[in-house]
């Protein structure tokens, strides 16, 4: 079974962007947040700029993918931990309008 959100190691709660973006250091640094708009991944790119990317719940399947995401979200995923899993394993980057790879912080 999927674990909590507040049992995922990369998962700060709710915050904004701006009290964690300090947070993102080296490129491809990441951590998950809970905000007014929903479910968020926030990453530092290779350039240095950081990000917000909004985590989505397909309304037709109930599946979860990262908003805009239109090279990998063909799949979706069942829960958040396996979305974020899969981009880490699998070295992907989230295609959208910023590269970066997975690494805990």
């Amino acid at each position: 079974p999927p674990r909590p959100l507040h049992m995922l190691p990369y998962f700060h709660g709710r915050k904004r962007f701006t009290e964690v973006a300090g947070q993102l250091v080296n490129p491809g640094d990441y951590l998950l947040i809970a905000d007014a708009e929903g479910l968020s991944l926030c990453a530092q790119a290779e350039d240095g700029t950081k990000h917000r990317q909004p985590i989505i719940k397909r309304p037709n399947d109930g599946k979860f993918v990262f908003e805009g995401d239109r090279e990998h979200n063909a799949q979706g995923f069942t829960n958040i931990e396996e979305l974020v899993t899969y981009y880490e394993v699998y070295g992907l980057t989230v295609k959208v309008t910023f590269f970066f790879f997975f690494e805990l912080i």
